[in-house]
Order: structure tokens, then C-alpha cells, then sequence
């Protein structure tokens, strides 16, 4: 029972600390129901003081392994005896008890040692440690990857499969540091691969500084094809507005001369319930090949998706809706028009599991692309791949666009995921047949040492109980009884003898004037008792002489077990 409680169900054998855990409970501990009286607990002490007292002990072995057990029994006695403590303790727990000052320090030093103190202190200054630096530094990584599969299909609808080329490849890593509560900076560091063989790199850092009324100022700065310094403000106006003001110098390096292109943009927007009015200025991009512009955007949002009207040098129209089709799996269809081109895009983003998502999505873009794109984020990890299929609307590209990706991931998940997934649950499994089969080795020894304490109790009950023709348990056996019966071998089971236990002398010694009364918790808590089939549903049978008359009584773990009874009487 105390080895069980050592792993992190209850107070421990030995003197360990408790944990703050729900696990057996001091009534188990005692073998008192949990509305019993002060003089049932003094009671249940007593006899159990009877048993595993040191002093009732002769042998060096034998006191100490009394003294280890006996100190883990007095202190749930020390906790139910007393009426506040006990108050606490059914409100709360030992969580509660935990948090009283007038059992704070007392029970710390029964329980702990001071290797088992310095042991807690260097363990919770790592986990300490560990959440700080989780906090401080919040690593994210990505890749990409651009394939251009235009000529898989031609104009004329013929396949050509090896004109399937990368367009562009990248690698990106960044973490972020919190310097203080509004204060952070992020570095980042890119490789970017070109269909040429061309490989550039870039590296950059962004601080940022939150001030006490919500706005922010970003500072940044960039090196590698392109040099960059930029700033970025964002502060909130009177009537629930925004404003935003972004600038940047950009710098080409050339062998000659040193070219500086300034790029600028401002917009203040607003919203009003679910609708959203913005206005935004930009200088002309020549980097990213942009014309000077004015954009008015009027959207209006909603919990499922958006409408977002835009004018520039023509009007946008775009829309997006999104829809859980299962818990895990979202659909989101978008759709943009404008005068001279279409957009029509829809992705599926299916959760793996707690960390893992998977994001499948098609694009068709009139009059010039049609493609798909494949994504997999794992926690702050991020893989890519855009696929563009064709350079004009045909059926076969649309097709194409659909299947590939669906086939892709079917594949994977089929002939790479499903099969790597049951080496790892087969690996967990047998790990964890392993342990529970340690545990129950650890428990059964546990066991033999209380039936061993017990020797003197048991040969006084058991002569004391003839002597009145009182209760003598003539077998009893804990585990899986399910397929029960006695073939010549006075043990119940068909070859499954590891299912069970034999408890005859620990149920002996829990008879009292004749009585035998086990509470409604799991029996495996019990002095001498163990679970032999951890996960499975276990049962008691007993099988007890009374008067001379045989009886026998089988009950679940969990329910109460009294006897003597006349429904007992074997027939």
C-alpha cells in the first residue's frame, strides 16, 4: 500500500513527502469508513498499533521495517484524530492541510528528511528554470518550398512530368526574448535557395516597447541581398481608432555607388461593432515593384467569416467564410474579385493531434494560375509547399490541383505515419507492461513484508476466533475472479494464477469480536493487500467459517464488505 502512495498517490513508505495528489485516503489507510467516529479511529489505531508497533517486533529487520510502517499509520491517525485537522482534510484534501501554519511545519518534518528537502528545492528551482526560459526565449522555426509544375500540363492538355522544377527554396529560424514586461526583441536568420543555385541569406532583429496606454514602437533592422532600417508606430486614437505609420530605408548594394530607396506608409482605421473602416497611404515600393496608392477598405467581421470591400486603383471585392465540418477539421472557401482578375481559394486544416496540424488548400486564379498548397505546423514549426500547376484555367490542371494533394497526404499518413505511429504506441505499450509489472513485483514484496509483521497477530486471532466459534476466513483471494472456479488447486483462476492474490492472513488480522467490516474504498489499500491486475476490475472472495458453517462472499473494490451474514451461507 505505502509504495503505491510512494509514487505519487498519497503519503509514502519510508518517511518520503506527501503529494498533493488524489490517491488513497487516510480512511483506507486505518480502515475506517469515512464517516467514523473519533472512537472508531482510536479503535482502528489501536489494533493496528497491535500489529505494527515496533516494540511488538524482536528482530533488527523486522523493528525497522515496523517503524517505516508505523510512521506512515500514525500520521493519518494524527490527522483523523484530530477534528479540525480532519475537517480540512475531507473539505480539501492534503492540499488543505498543506496551506494550515499549525500542521505546516509538524507534518514537514515527520515527512521530510533533509535530502528529501534539498531534493524538492533543486527540483523546483529546474522546473522554475525551465518555465522562465520557456518564457524568455520562444524559438520558432520554418521551411519552404516553391514548386513550379506548369509544365506537367501544356496548353494543349499533354503531360510532360519532368518539367516539375523548384522554383525557390527557404529556411527560416527566429526566437524572441522578453527583456522585461514591455520590452522584446526577435532575431531572425533566412537561406534562400533560387532555381539558379543562388543561395542568399538575411539576417534581421525587431525590438518592440508596449507603453501604458497600448501603443507600440517597433524598431528593425535587416542585412543580407537587401539592407534595411525601419520603425513602425501604432497608437490608438480618441473615437476607437487606430493609427499606424510605417517607414523604411532600403539599400541595394552596388560595386559603384550606394542607392537608398525610402518607403513609407500610413493608415488610421476604425471599427464600429463588427465593422471595420480603414484608409491607408503608400509610397511607391520599388522593391516590391509598387506603385504609389490610396486604399479605402470597408469590412465588416463576424464569427464565422468576413466581407471586405477595397478600392485602390480598382474596386475589390473579397469575402471568406469558415466552417467546422468536425471538431478537428476546418473548411474555409474565400473568394476576391476585382476589374481585371478572380480569385477563388478554399483550404482544409485538419488537427492531428494537441501539436500538429495539417493545411490543405486549393487556389484558381483567373486568368493566369491554378495550384494547391500543403502546410504542417508542429508547436512553434512550420513546413510549406506551394504548388503552382498551371498558368491558365483547364479542367486537367483543376483536377490535378485537387487529387495531388489529397494523395499526397493519403499517402503519408498510410504507408509513413500509421505505421511509425503503432511501432511508437507498440514501444509505449510494452513500456508500460513493464512498469506496471515492476510495480506489482514491488507491491506483491511490499505485501509479503506485512504478512510477515502480521505472523504473531494472525496465530492469536485465529485461535482466539476457534476458541468462541467465531469468524475464521478459510481463503480469500483479490484480483480478477471472473473465470473462478476450483480444480483440485485451492486457488481460484485457469492458468491466470498472476491475476490474483493470496490474503488470507491480512483479512484474518481485520476481524474484530468476530466481525469483518472492509470500507467502500479500493481494497488494495489495505495493510497486505495489493492490486495484482492494475487496469482491470478487481474483486475480493472470501470464504470464511462461522459456527462451524462455511460461507462465502465475492464483492466488487469498491463496495462494502460485512460479515458475518446469512446470505453468505454456501448452499
Amino acid at each position: 500500500m505505502f509504495s503505491r502512495m510512494a509514487a505519487g498517490e498519497g503519503y509514502v513508505f519510508g518517511g518520503s513527502p506527501w503529494k498533493d495528489s488524489d490517491g488513497p485516503s487516510l480512511y483506507s489507510a486505518l480502515n475506517v469508513p469515512s464517516d467514523a467516529s473519533g472512537e472508531d479511529v482510536r479503535s482502528a489505531y489501536r489494533r493496528l498499533c497491535v500489529t505494527f508497533h515496533p516494540d511488538k517486533h524482536f528482530t533488527a529487520n523486522d523493528k525497522e521495517k515496523a517503524r517505516l510502517l508505523f510512521e506512515n499509520i500514525k500520521q493519518a491517525y494524527d490527522v483523523l484524530s484530530n477534528p479540525e485537522l480532519r475537517l480540512v482534510y475531507d473539505a480539501q484534501g492534503w492540499p488543505g492541510l498543506r496551506e494550515k501554519k499549525s500542521v505546516g511545519a509538524s507534518c514537514d518534518g515527520l515527512c521530510r528528511t533533509s535530502l528529501e528537502m534539498e531534493e524538492l528545492r533543486s527540483r523546483f528551482h529546474r522546473q522554475v528554470c525551465e518555465e522562465r526560459n520557456r518564457k524568455i526565449c520562444s524559438p520558432s522555426s520554418g521551411a519552404s518550398i516553391d514548386v513550379d509544375a506548369r509544365g506537367v500540363f501544356s496548353r494543349t492538355g499533354r503531360r510532360n512530368f519532368p518539367g516539375v522544377c523548384m522554383r525557390k527554396a527557404m529556411l527560416e529560424q527566429s526566437f524572441k526574448v522578453s527583456l522585461s514586461s514591455k520590452d522584446s526583441i526577435r532575431c531572425s536568420v533566412s537561406a534562400v535557395a533560387n532555381a539558379n543555385g543562388k543561395v542568399n541569406g538575411s539576417l534581421g532583429s525587431v525590438y518592440q516597447h508596449a507603453f501604458r496606454g497600448g501603443s507600440v514602437i517597433r524598431t528593425d533592422i535587416g542585412t543580407g541581398g537587401v539592407h534595411h532600417v525601419g520603425a513602425e508606430l501604432r497608437t490608438h486614437l480618441p473615437a476607437n481608432c487606430q493609427l499606424r505609420l510605417r517607414g523604411k530605408l532600403f539599400s541595394i548594394p552596388h560595386p559603384a555607388l550606394l542607392r537608398i530607396f525610402p518607403i513609407y506608409s500610413a493608415s488610421v482605421q476604425r471599427l464600429v461593432g463588427q465593422y471595420m473602416v480603414q484608409l491607408q497611404y503608400s509610397s511607391r515600393n520599388i522593391i516590391a515593384d509598387q506603385e504609389e496608392s490610396l486604399k479605402t477598405t470597408v469590412a465588416c467581421y463576424s464569427t464565422g467569416g468576413s466581407l471586405k470591400i477595397q478600392k485602390s486603383s480598382g474596386v475589390v471585392f473579397k469575402c471568406y467564410h469558415r466552417l467546422f465540418l468536425a471538431p478537428s477539421l476546418l473548411f474555409c472557401p474565400e473568394f476576391s474579385v476585382s476589374r481585371d482578375s478572380a480569385r477563388l481559394s478554399y483550404m482544409m486544416r485538419y488537427q492531428w493531434n494537441e501539436s500538429t496540424n495539417v493545411v490543405l488548400g486549393v487556389f484558381i486564379n483567373y486568368p493566369d494560375a491554378v495550384g494547391f498548397h500543403m502546410e504542417v505546423d508542429h508547436e512553434d514549426q512550420r513546413f510549406e509547399m506551394p504548388v503552382t500547376v498551371a498558368d491558365s484555367l483547364s479542367l486537367p490542371a483543376i483536377l490535378y490541383a485537387h487529387v495531388v494533394p489529397l494523395a499526397v497526404v493519403g499517402l503519408l499518413r498510410f504507408c509513413i505515419v500509421k505505421p511509425l505511429m503503432y511501432l511508437v504506441s507498440r514501444e509505449q505499450r510494452k513500456e508500460e507492461e513493464h512498469r506496471q509489472l515492476a510495480e506489482v513485483a514491488a507491491q506483491r514484496n511490499e505485501a509479503a513484508m506485512f504478512v510477515r509483521l502480521m505472523g504473531a497477530t494472525y496465530v492469536n486471532s485465529v485461535a482466539s476466533e476457534k476458541a468462541r466459534q467465531g469468524l475464521v476466513v478459510l481463503e480469500a483471494w483479490y484480483g480478477v475472479l471472473v473465470s473462478y472456479r476450483r480444480p483440485g488447486a485451492d486457488r481460484p483462476g485457469t492458468g491466470q494464477h498472476d491475476q490474483v492474490a493470496d490474503v488470507k492472513v491480512a483479512t484474518q488480522c481485520l476481524v474484530k469480536d468476530s466481525k469483518l467490516i472492509l470500507s467502500s474504498d479500493s481494497k488494495a489499500t489495505l495493510p497486505g493487500f495489493f492490486d495484482p491486475a492494475p487496469s482491470q476490475h478487481t474483486s475480493l472472495r472470501v470464504r470464511y467459517e462461522f459456527r462451524g458453517i462455511v460461507h462465502e462472499v465475492t464483492v466488487a473494490d469498491s463496495e462494502i464488505l460485512e460479515a458475518p451474514k446469512r446470505g453468505h451461507l454456501v448452499r
